[in-house]
Formats: C-alpha cells, structure tokens, sequence
C-alpha cells in the first residue's frame, strides 16, 4: 500500500468554487414556483454521519500487529486519524496542518517540512510567485500541476499550458503504476484541458488514470475518489460525484474538500441543513476552516443575502487577504449589494492579484443571473469568457442565463461553444437540446404576450391563453400599478421533463410552472405519462405573471416572502382550506414565522412544513396590510425595494409599525380571520383528538359523538361527523339541516359545498346548489368537474353566458378535454359568442383530428362568420376523412 502524502487536488480547495453544479441561476428560479406546485427539488443523496467512520479495511491495516510504527504513523496521518499520533514529527505536523487547512501554521513555513505540503498551502494562501520560486527545481509528475496553476494565476497561461502539455507528451512514453502519480496525471490533464479548451480528448483519459491509481496503484489512495467526485462536479454529474466524495470520507473522514464538495452540491439543490452540516464537520476538522468559509459565503448568496456573505467573507479575508476563492466571493457579495464603489473596489483588489482571472466576473455573474440581474449578470459572464475563453463554465451559465432571458437564438450560439468546450457537462447539453427543439416551437401573440408551444396538441392551450391573458393583464398591472417594459414570454413545455431541463437544465424536477423574469415556463395541464396531470393553468399563469411586473417593477430587488405574497394575492379563487387549516393551526400554536425569519423558511426550511407555511403567511401577511393600510402602501413597498430598501426598512417606513408591533397588530388582526373561518379553538376539542386517537368501535363512536353533540351542539366538526354518518346511512333529511349548519360555521372547508352541490340538487334548492358549484369552481384546482356541472345547470336554465363563464373555468384545469370542449362550443354558439365558439371547435379538430364531425362544424362556423375560404378548407378536411361528410354547401358559395 502506498501511504504517500495526502493528495489534495491541484484545482481542489483553490478552485472547487468553479464546479459547475446544477446550474445555479435556474434553480434559483425554483423559488418562484406556483403555490400549487410541488416544490420538489433536485437534492444530493443524504449524507450518513455514520457512514464517514474510516473504513474496516484501514482500520485493521492500522491495528494489525505486522503494520510496523513508521507505517502506521503515515497511515494515521494520510487517513486523517492523525488525533492517534503522540508528538508528531516536524514532517508530520506540515501534511497534518495541510490536511486541516491551517495554512499559517508554522510547520508549513519551515524548509525542513515536506514541499509539496508547503507549496500547496502557499497556493491555497493566493502566492503563486512564491509557489513557482519554492519548485523551481522539483521536474516531478506531482508538481507540475501546482506550478502549472501557479502559472496560469499568475497570468501566465501559455506557460502553464506549455508545462502540462509535457507531462501528456510524457505519459506517453512511459507506463506509470504509481497512485499519487496517476492522480497527479490525471489532475494535470484536467487542467490542460481547461486552458486548451479540448475536454472531449482529456475526458475518458483522465477517469482511466484516476480508476487505474484505484485498482493497479493503491485502492485506499482516496485522493484518486476526490480527484473522481471533483471531476464528475464540474460535468454536473452531482450523483455519481457525491458516491465518489462519500466513498473519499470512508477512506479519510476529515478529507475537508470532499465535505465541502458535499456541502456545495448540497446548497445548489437548495438543502441548507446538509450543506451546513459540511459546514460543521469542516469546523470540526479546524475551527476557522477557510473551506467553512467559502462555502457558508456561497449559501448565503444563493439565498439572495449578499450582505450576510460579506459578513463572513471580510473578517476571513482579514486572515488570508490573497485568497482567490474568497476575494472572487467578495466581488459577487458587493455586486449583489448594488454598490458600485464598493463593488469596483473588489474587483480592482482581486485583478491586483490574479490578473485577466476570470473566476470573479464568473461568480459575480452567475449569481447576478441568479438574481435575475440579467443585464448585469451577461456583461459579467462576457467578461469571464473572454479573459478564459477556453474555460467551459462562463459559456455554460450564460448560455443559461440568456435561456431565461428569453433570447433562444442566442442562448443557442453560447451552448454550442460550451458544449463544444465540454461535451460531458450534462447541463449544457440537455440545454443545448432543449433550445433546439423551442426554436422549432410555433407561437401566437396578444398585445403583451407570445404564448410558444411545441406544434400539436398543446395548441389548443395556447388558443386558451392568448384568448384571456390580456385580462391577465390588466387584473394585475392595475392591482400593482405597474406594466413590465417587455413582452412576456410564455412556454408551454409539451412534459415534465422538458419543463426540468427549461428551469434547471436537468430532466428531475418535478413542478407546474416558474418564472425567471420575462419568462414564463408551464408544464401542460394533462394526464399521460410525464404528465403533472389537471390543474388550474389560468391560476398559475396569473401566480407567475405577477412576478413577472414586481420584478421589473422592483429591478428584480424584492424580497422572497413580498413576491410570494403578491403572486398568491393575486391568484383567482382565493385562499383554500388546507392553507387556512395550516395558518390557523400556527397561529393557535404560536408557530408563525417572525418577520425576519420568513424569507428563510422559502430557501431554508427547517421541515417539510416550512416552505407552504410560509407561503401562506407571506400572503396572509399582505392581506392585513391590504386591509388595515390600504393597497396604496403595498405598491409603496415596491418603489422603496426598487430603490434598495431592506425588508423590515420598508414595512416600517410603510406602516409605521416596528417588525415586533407589526407581527402583533398582525396576528390579532389573524385571530379575528380564523374565527370567521371557523377554525379558532373551541370547547370540546379534546373529545375530538381523543376521536383521533383512540381505536374505537364503531357503536361507541356513534354514542360519543351523540353525547358531545349534546353538549357542544354547534361545534363544527361534531355537525360535520355527524353529517356523514347521515349521508353515509342514506339519510338525506337528517343530514340536509346538519350541512347547512357546517357551512355557516366552517364556510371555507369545501367538504361542505360539495354536500351542498348534492343536497341542493335533491331538495330542489337551486340557489345554493349553484353558490356551492361556484365557490368550487373557484377553489378546487385539480378538476373541472364541479364548474361543468354547474355550466349544465346554467344551461338548463338557458343562462348561457353564465354557462360559458362555468365551462370556462372547468376549461382551466381540463383543456384536453374533448367533453368540456364540445359542450363549450355548444354553449358559446347559444351564448352567440362566434369566436368562442370557433377556439372550442378548432380545439376539437386538434384534440380528435380524426372525427370528420369536428370539421364539419368547424366549415359551419366559418361559413356563418363569412369567412369563406376558410370554411371551404375545413370542408376538404372534413370530406378527406369522409366522402359523405355533409359539406357541399360550403363549396357552392366558395366555388
């Protein structure tokens, strides 16, 4: 077994910031999902605490009576169980002080300790002059790559790419067995790569040396894994990467880069408890671990707190002024800060050491993508591009950055460089596939709208849209006050997995709809495999369009919990049952959110509760501010986040509340809404969860819930048990009065409107038999059902506009329904609604393209608009399926 001196990578602690994982701006477009969407997120693999123990085998090599002591001592120390050792040697202290990242410690500094130890210190310090001048003389395979990026940051890249090209020309001519030189090989071909921009050709050489360092060098040599996991980051394989980083911490459990390789992977999936555990553990290794930096400086820019990040990266900074990770994470916090001193200051500091580098523009870029700073953010990644045009990840995320910008034909020109520069990353290339299959995509236009879908049936959505999104319009720009200086751009994804890849550049992500500014991607809502299957698309459509106008009404500077808020506000049929069971429970138990904990609980739940808690608290939050300070205020909160105010500033510049006497006013303001829902506690709860938990027979059911409707006879849930066992018995006269009574006393619980949709049909009470329909209507979003139901009935009753409104609605959630269309079309032509009726008719067309019936009546609708020789072509359809399709009337006026 080779115990040489632990391997950290060459572009490893210094340039893991690089890695190219999950596409960064597109996840943060994560964060403005629907309120009825999943929120599901692509997350690394759990991480086990007690996985990391140092694996068996290592164990008992170091127990083993033959292991002899200098063995064992370097086995302890390569392994990261150096706390065995007793009075470690200078040489010892240098490569344990190294694995700890003290890159101060005076062991480091000493010419008697180990070099290569001493020359990565001083590179991960920021000094590659004095890297260069320590190897001048060392030629060895596991030097060349710490001289050539030595080189390469000092502004020397054909020098750097020049040295490692020898190091190529040499692995050719001679066969090499030995661990740490395959992984040092490995690792110098991967940078070559980057500075030639040739990948493709170093790709499968480079997994072949670290797999042959594994199997013919030295299976315990975990450099090789970390070298594996490094690699498979930056072609965004975070999978097959987070085995081989686990497998890396088996071998060495405090191996810092792999935790913080994890702990990366972990943040760009949004999982903030695992990626602070990396935090911990890194801090458990060394109390002021520069890697616990970097990474905590990278979570709180991905949760949008630039000010938190300078926070931790300053005072670090303080202790290693050159380093290059966290001087390029300086530049990104101060550029998100919107100082533009400040922010020139930073930049001017890193070009100071790191001349014509491009990881700090890149970073900054990134991040203000992320932001949707999209202006900003692609002067940036230009920049990093063009100081190290052969570099993939600049391409890579402006590539994405213009996909959410909406620029397709140019997001198509830069993934094809960065795909041409990286062929492995699999985030450029299922972008790259997915831009060209939307530059195929039809579109159709209203005045502020171009609605883009993949030709077939996903046209008949798209007829819907363009047809009502200008009443989109108007309902929210007059609500905000405020109309987005560019055209919005809707995509209708044909599935869920073109939709992952639109958002995030990876096929995982399982959701309805986002928002990335002037953008706007939805999945379709329709069953099939792939498929989300029904929902409310004129709902969620209306949801993100309002993020759409407060992010170009606030230069994307809104705070998460306010644009949540406005988005649900504005949703159609306002708050269901489960967000207001949810709030009321919360409240009774004391449980809401501070004020200055909100935004948190979006990026960074605590459970899995979290997240929809605080979407409809945020929304709650605005309605009492809605109602106690007027709408007025809300849109003065905007103006004042566009011009740069904080959270908490604005609200109490707004309401001339404190956060503490705001969330006070607030929830008193609440505890008067939960009563009027019905929902606030009241006596005889405790018989009820006693219901809940008890394994009771169904006779002493029937008598407990008879002796505490006696005593508490109003009590909302006892009339609501009380009710199904009625209706459950058959007993439509006992259970009439007992819905009635639930209703007035949970109105909001649409249990009860269904009952009364039944039951007011069956005693011949119409009325509320349709104000039950309709609140449904409003409410339930996964089915058409109930607002069809009520179109028959409206039908009936020969009310056809208020029937083709009903239908309408049934339409939002089930748009392939060839029922719900032919009855739409049936009721729009009684309604005389001639153009409503043609959308419904074509739709049936593209629904069920082969029933010559459909272009029958699609000739006939024509020919009564007089549009004749469309008529006639409908007619040639028609007759194309059916030769006796009855159409000759519609050729004699034609002809």
């Amino acid at each position: 077994m080779n115990t040489d001196l632990t391997r950290t990578s060459v572009r490893g602690a210094c340039m893991a910031v690089m890695v190219c994982i999950g596409m960064l701006g597109a996840h943060m477009a994560m964060a403005d999902m629907t309120a009825a969407d999943s929120q599901a997120t692509s997350q690394p693999a759990v991480i086990d605490p007690q996985a990391m123990q140092l694996a068996g085998l290592v164990r008992r090599m170091l127990d083993d009576p033959l292991t002899d002591d200098a063995q064992r001592r370097r086995m302890l120390v390569f392994h990261g169980a150096w706390d065995e050792l007793t009075d470690p040697t200078p040489a010892e202290q240098a490569r344990i002080s190294w694995q700890r990242y003290d890159v101060t410690h005076a062991s480091l500094e000493s010419p008697d300790t180990d070099l290569l130890a001493r020359a990565r210190a001083l590179l991960f310090k920021g000094e590659p002059a004095a890297v260069l001048a320590l190897l001048v003389d060392d030629g060895s395979f596991e030097s060349a790559p710490l001289r050539a990026q030595a080189l390469d940051w000092s502004g020397q890249r054909g020098e750097a790419a020049q040295l490692l090209a020898a190091v190529r020309d040499g692995l050719a001519q001679q066969t090499i067995a030995d661990a740490p030189r395959l992984t040092a090989a490995a690792e110098a071909l991967a940078l070559l790569a980057q500075l030639e921009g040739a990948p493709a050709s170093h790709y499968h050489v480079i997994m072949r040396l670290l797999s042959k360092a594994r199997t013919d060098g030295d299976p315990l040599y975990w450099p090789a894994l970390l070298a594996e996991g490094r690699l498979l980051m930056e072609k965004d394989n975070a999978a097959e990467a987070i085995k081989a980083l686990v497998e890396t911490l088996k071998l060495n459990p405090r191996c810092g880069e792999a935790w913080y390789l994890l702990g990366l992977a972990a943040a760009h999936g949004f999982n903030f408890a695992k990626a602070q555990f990396s935090v911990d553990q890194l801090r458990k290794i060394n109390p002021a671990h520069p890697l616990a930096w970097i990474l905590e400086g990278h979570m709180l820019l991905l949760q949008k707190d630039p000010h938190g990040a300078i926070e931790v990266v300053e005072p670090a900074l303080e202790r290693l002024p050159r380093q290059r990770d966290l001087l390029a994470l300086h530049v990104a916090a101060r550029v998100l800060s919107y100082d533009e001193a400040a922010a020139g200051e930073a930049i001017d500091r890193f070009n100071a050491y790191y001349p014509n580098d491009a990881l700090a523009h890149h970073l900054a870029g990134r991040y203000l993508g992320a932001a949707r700073q999209y202006d900003d953010g692609r002067a940036m990644l230009i920049e990093a591009a063009a100081r190290q045009p052969n570099w993939a990840a600049p391409h890579i995320d402006l590539g994405l950055l213009l996909m959410q910008f909406g620029d397709e034909p140019a997001a198509r020109v830069v993934l094809k460089r960065a795909v041409a520069l990286d062929p492995f990353h699999r985030g450029a290339s299922n972008q790259l596939k997915l831009v060209d299959q939307l530059l195929t995509f039809a579109e159709l236009r209203s005045a502020h709208f171009v609605v883009r879908y993949k030709p077939g049936v996903d046209e008949v959505l798209a007829r819907d849209m363009v047809a009502q999104l200008e009443s989109i319009y108007e309902q929210v720009t007059s609500a905000l006050q405020h109309q987005p200086h560019r055209t919005t751009i809707i995509e209708i994804m044909p599935d869920a997995q073109s939709f992952a890849v639109r958002i995030t550049g990876l096929p995982e992500i399982w959701t309805i709809g986002a928002c990335m500014g002037d953008v706007i991607a939805i999945t379709p809502p329709r069953g099939g495999p792939g498929q989300h299957g029904p929902f409310d698309w004129h709902r969620v459509i209306q949801h993100e369009y309002v993020h759409t106008v407060t992010l170009d009404q606030t230069r994307n500077r809104i705070p998460h919990w306010l644009t949540e808020a406005c988005a649900v506000w504005q949703e159609p049929g306002g708050r269901n049952y489960t967000m207001a069971r949810l709030l009321a429970d919360a409240l009774n138990r004391g449980a809401l959110f501070k004020l200055n904990e909100i935004n948190w609980a979006f990026v960074r739940p605590r459970n899995s509760g979290d997240r929809p808690l605080a979407y409809a608290q945020a929304h709650w939050m605005l309605e009492y501010i809605v109602d106690v300070f007027g709408h007025g205020v809300v849109v003065d909160m905007l103006s004042q986040f566009r011009d740069g105010t904080q959270d908490v500033d604005a609200i109490e510049t707004a309401t001339g509340q404190t956060a503490e006497q705001f969330m006070d006013a607030f929830k008193q303001w609440g505890r008067s809404q939960v009563r009027s829902w019905g929902l606030q506690p009241r006596r005889g709860d405790k018989i009820l969860r006693r219901l809940d938990g008890d394994a009771i027979s169904p006779g002493d059911l029937a008598k407990i819930i008879k002796q505490a409707a006696q005593a508490y006879p109003e009590h909302p849930d006892l009339l609501k048990l009380r009710a199904i066992a009625a209706l459950h018995n058959g007993d439509d006269e006992q259970a009439w009065p007992l819905v009635q009574r639930y209703a007035d006393a949970r109105p909001i619980d649409p249990w009860a409107d269904c009952a009364l949709a039944k039951l007011g049909v069956r005693f011949d009470q119409h009325a509320i038999a349709i104000r039950a329909l309709e609140q449904l209507g409003q409410t339930e979003q996964q089915t058409g059902q109930w607002s069809k139901q009520l179109a028959t009935i409206y039908q009936e009753q020969q009310r056809f506009d208020h029937a083709l409104r009903a239908i309408h609605r049934a339409l939002h959630r089930e748009p392939y329904d060839a029922t719900y269309r032919e009855l739409a079309a049936t009721i729009a032509m009684q309604a005389g609604d001639l153009v409503a009726a043609l959308r419904h008719l074509v739709a049936m067309t593209v629904l069920e393209p082969d029933r010559p019936i459909h272009h029958v009546r699609h000739a006939a609708i024509l020919w009564r608009m007089d549009r004749v020789d469309e008529a006639h072509e409908a007619a040639l359809k028609a007759r194309d399926l059916d030769a006796n399709a009855p159409v000759e009337r519609f050729f004699k006026k034609a002809g």
